[in-house]
């Protein structure tokens, strides 16, 4: 997921040149973290699986349109 989040931030991927969209990506990867360490316990399992999918399934949807153009 890091390497999806610099990838997409980096300087030559993103839309623009401004600093803050690029750095809306990251935010998926935090996003990824935090849902990874919620599934660690066994009340937030639940949530912590629902935030690391949602990173995860918007880099899958952005990969299979890429493919498919």
């Amino acid at each position: 997921m890091l390497l999806f989040s610099v990838w997409m931030s980096g300087p030559g991927i993103a839309e623009t040149d401004s600093p803050i969209y690029r750095w809306y990506y990251m935010l998926f990867f935090v996003c990824w973290i935090i849902g990874f360490f919620l599934q660690t316990k066994e009340r937030t399992r639940v949530a912590g699986v629902g935030l690391t999918l949602i990173p995860a399934l918007y880099y899958f949807v952005l990969l299979i349109r890429a493919a498919t153009l």
